[in-house]
C-alpha cells in the first residue's frame, strides 16, 4: 500500500496491488460510495518535482485521448502528498499475462489485437502523440476482451521544433532504431508492434543479447526469417511483418492503419478460386497449426478492370489460353490482398493442378556497409521505483536483472528487459540499505544496512535464510566469495567479518583498520583466496580471507578510501577516494599503475568493465567517467543524473552496459563502451 499504509485516497479504498515497477504502483481500487472498480496509478511517495511532474503529463496527455482502446482517465489528484490517477480497471489484465514468454499465438488470434492496439495508435499519432513503450505488458484486457493501450507516460508530442537528440526512453527489446538514437518518430510504434507480433508469431523477440547487443542488432542487423523459426509460414505474411521491421522509418507502412490493413489481408485472404469440375482438388496446408489451408497456385499483381477479370498469366513458351465457360468463379467478396509494395493488389487464383505455386521472395536484407554503433551514453532506462537515495546496484550474474539498495529501506530487484518491471521487493531492512551483492548462483542476494545487520534474501519468493548480526555498527559493504560458500561484510565498527552464506556460522573478524570499513571486493581464483578492504583510514588492505594473514597495505590516497575492485584477471586493484581521484595499481607488489584525476568531488563507487580495459567511477559531482583503466585514455563523462552517483555496476560477461545509482533516486542504464 502507498506510504503510511493508506488503504484509501480520495474515494477510493485500496484493494490489492495490480502491477508494480517504473516510478508507479496500480492498485484495484472500488468507489466507496458507488462500489464501481477502477485502476489506480499511484505515484511512489516523496518523488522530487520532475517525477511530479511526469506523472502529471501522463494524466494531462491521456485525458485528451477519447478513444475505445485507449485506457480512460477518470480523475487526478493529490492526496497526503500521494499524487494518484483513476483509470480503466481491466479486469482481465495484459496480453503478457495471456500470452506469457514463448507462446506462438496464431495469426487469427492476433489479429484483433493488433486492428484494436493499431485504431488507438492511429487516433494518437493523429494527435501527434507517439506512445514510445508498445508492448504486451501495456496492453490491457477490459470487458468483452476489449484491448486498451496504456501508459502514455513516455509518450511525446511530435513538433518540427524539437528534433534534437532525447534521452532514450522505452523497452530495449521492443524499440525502433532511431528511437535507440534519441529521435523518435510515428513509425516508431509501428516498429514495436511488429516486434510485438513477430514475438507472438514465432515465441520469442527477434533479438537477444545484453542491453548493448539488443540495441546494436535493432539499429544494424535484419530479423531471422520469419519463414526459418516456423516451418510452412507464409511468406506473404511475413513480408508484411518485415516491412514493419525496416531499419529505416521511411521504408515502413505510410500509418499504423496500413500496416493493420495489410496484415489482416495477409492473414485472411479470400482467394479467387477458379477451378473445373474435372479437375482433381487439392488441399494442402501449412504447418502452422492450419492457419493457411488455401493452395496459392499463381499470384496475378494486376488491379480487375472494371470489364470483367483478367486473363491468367502463362509461363513463357506457352499458348495463353482464355478461361473456360466452365470455370466456377468463387469467394469474390474482399479479394484482394494488400500488396507489399505500392499498394498493388495481389489476385490470387487456381487454375490446372500443373501450375506451380507462386511464392513470395523473402525480403531482402538490410545490409548496412558498417554497423552503426550504439553511442556511449545512450541511456536505455531509468528506474525510479525507489524514494530515497540508491546507495548501490548489482547486476545478476546472468544480466537479466538488478538489484539495488536505498535509504528508502529497500531492496528492489527488477527485470532490466521489461523495463523496471519490479520481481521483487524486500522490507526487511529497518534502517537505510548501504550495499548490495548477488550470489554467483543468481538465487540470492544479501545486502548490508545501517541497522547493522546483513540480510542474505531469496528474489524468487521472498524467504531470508539468514540474517547476520555480528557488526556493533553500519554495515557499508557486503561481497560474495567466488564459490558462493562465503560472504565478506564491512563495517563502521572497523572490522570485516567472513561469515558462512548459508547460517552465518564460523564468522572470522578481520581487525587490521583503524577506521571504518567503506568497501569489501573478493579476488577472482586466479589470485587466490584473498579479499582488499578499503577504509576511512586512508588505507586498502589486502589479505588471506581465511585468517587475515598476508596482509599489505596500500597507503597513496590522501583521504577517506570509499571503494574498492579486482581487475578480471586478479593482477589489479582500483581504489576509489574522497581525495578525487582514482588508483591503480599492481595487488601483488602494490606499485601504483596510473591516477584518474577527473572528478571535482568525492568518487564513492568503481567499477571494471569485464575485459578488464575500461573503469566507471563514479562521484558527488553527479557523473559516471569511463577511462582506460591502465592510462586514463578516452575518457567519457556520462552527465544523465542530477545529483550525486553513488553507486556504478558493469554488466557482466563481456557485457557493454553500466548501471549507476544515485542520490537523485534513480537507477539509469546506459552504454559505456
Amino acid at each position: 500500500m502507498p506510504e503510511g499504509g493508506v488503504r484509501q485516497l480520495g474515494n477510493y479504498r485500496l484493494i490489492r496491488l495490480l502491477a508494480g515497477g517504473g516510478f508507479a504502483e496500480v492498485y484495484l481500487g472500488e468507489h466507496i460510495h458507488l462500489n464501481t472498480l477502477a485502476a489506480i496509478k499511484v505515484l511512489h511517495a516523496e518523488l522530487d518535482s520532475h517525477d511530479l511532474e511526469v506523472f502529471r503529463k501522463e494524466a494531462r496527455l491521456v485525458a485528451r485521448l477519447h478513444h475505445p482502446n485507449i485506457v480512460s482517465i477518470h480523475d487526478f489528484d493529490v492526496k497526503n502528498g500521494t499524487p494518484f490517477l483513476v483509470m480503466d480497471y481491466a479486469p482481465n489484465g495484459t496480453l503478457r499475462q495471456r500470452h506469457p514468454k514463448g507462446t506462438l499465438v496464431s495469426p487469427a488470434t492476433i489479429l484483433p489485437y493488433v486492428k484494436q492496439v493499431g485504431e488507438a495508435l492511429q487516433y494518437a499519432h493523429d494527435e501527434r502523440l507517439i506512445h514510445r513503450d508498445i508492448k504486451p505488458e501495456n496492453m490491457l484486457i477490459g470487458e468483452r476482451d476489449r484491448i486498451l493501450l496504456s501508459d502514455f507516460g513516455i509518450a511525446t508530442v511530435i513538433s518540427v521544433h524539437t528534433q534534437t537528440a532525447r534521452e532514450v526512453v522505452g523497452t530495449i527489446s521492443y524499440m525502433a532504431p532511431e528511437q535507440l538514437q534519441g529521435k523518435p518518430c510515428l513509425a516508431s510504434d509501428q516498429y514495436s508492434l511488429g516486434i510485438v507480433v513477430y514475438e507472438w508469431l514465432c515465441g520469442e523477440c527477434p533479438f537477444r543479447g545484453s542491453l548493448g547487443e539488443v540495441a546494436a542488432q535493432h539499429v544494424n542487423t535484419p530479423p531471422l526469417a520469419l519463414t526459418a523459426r516456423v516451418p510452412g509460414f507464409p511468406p506473404v505474411l511475413e513480408q508484411v511483418i518485415m516491412k514493419a521491421l525496416a531499419k529505416d522509418p521511411g521504408q515502413r507502412y505510410s500509418t499504423i492503419l496500413d500496416f493493420v490493413y495489410a496484415f489482416q489481408s495477409a492473414t485472411n485472404p479470400q482467394p479467387l478460386q477458379l477451378y473445373s469440375p474435372d479437375v482433381e482438388q487439392e488441399n494442402s496446408a501449412g504447418s502452422y497449426d492450419n492457419h493457411f489451408a488455401p493452395t496459392i497456385l499463381a499470384t496475378i499483381s494486376e488491379i480487375i478492370p472494371p470489364q470483367g477479370l483478367p486473363h491468367l498469366p502463362h509461363a513463357p513458351g506457352e499458348h495463353k489460353q482464355n478461361i473456360s465457360r466452365r470455370i466456377v468463379v468463387a469467394s469474390l467478396t474482399g479479394l484482394a490482398v494488400v500488396g507489399i509494395s505500392g499498394g498493388a493488389i495481389t489476385w490470387l487464383a487456381r487454375t490446372h493442378r500443373h501450375t506451380t505455386p507462386a511464392t513470395t521472395p523473402p525480403p531482402t536484407p538490410d545490409r548496412s556497409p558498417t554497423p552503426t554503433p550504439i553511442p556511449i551514453g545512450t541511456t536505455f532506462h531509468t528506474y525510479r521505483g525507489h524514494h530515497d537515495i540508491v546507495a548501490g546496484v548489482a547486476w545478476s550474474p546472468n544480466g537479466t536483472l538488478i538489484a539495488s539498495a536505498s535509504a528508502d529501506k529497500t531492496v528492489q530487484v527488477w527485470d532490466v528487459a521489461t523495463g523496471g518491471v519490479n520481481v521483487s521487493i524486500d522490507t526487511g531492512h529497518t534502517d537505510v540499505v548501504t550495499s548490495i551483492a548477488w550470489s554467483p548462483d543468481n538465487k540470492l542476494v544479501v545486502s548490508g544496512s545501517a541497522d547493522k545487520t546483513a540480510r542474505v534474501w531469496n528474489y524468487a519468493d521472498n524467504s531470508n535464510p539468514v540474517t547476520y548480526s555480528s557488526h556493533s555498527d553500519v554495515v557499508n559493504a557486503v561481497a560474495w566469495s567466488p564459490d558462493g560458500s562465503l560472504i565478506a561484510s564491512g563495517s563502521a565498527d572497523k572490522t570485516v567479518q567472513v561469515w558462512a552464506a548459508a547460517d552465518g556460522s564460523n564468522p572470522f573478524t578481520y581487525q587490521g583498520h583503524s577506521g571504518a570499513v567503506n568497501g569489501v571486493a573478493w579476488s577472482p581464483p586466479s589470485a587466490g583466496e584473498l579479499i582488499a578492504s578499503a577504509s576511512a583510514d586512508k588505507t586498502v588492505q589486502v589479505w588471506h580471507s581465511t585468517d587475515g594473514s598476508n596482509a599489505l597495505t596500500y597507503s597513496g590516497h590522501a583521504d577517506v578510501v570509499n571503494a574498492v575492485a579486482w581487475s578480471p584477471d586478479g593482477l589489479f586493484i582500483t581504489s576509489a577516494s574522497a581525495d578525487r581521484t582514482v588508483r591503480v595499481w599492481k595487488a601483488s607488489t602494490l606499485e601504483l599503475v596510473y591516477t584518474y584525476g577527473g572528478h571535482a568531488d568525492i568518487v564513492d563507487a568503481v567499477a571494471w568493465s569485464p575485459d578488464g580495459l575500461l573503469i566507471a567511477s563514479a562521484s558527488r559531482d553527479n557523473t559516471v567517467h569511463v577511462w582506460g583503466a591502465t592510462d586514463g585514455s578516452n575518457p567519457y563523462i556520462y552527465k544523465g543524473h542530477s545529483a550525486a552517483v553513488r553507486a556504478v555496476a558493469w554488466l557482466p560477461s563481456y557485457g557493454t552496459s553500466i548501471a549507476s545509482g544515485s542520490e537523485d533516486t534513480t537507477v539509469q542504464i546506459w552504454e559505456g563502451v
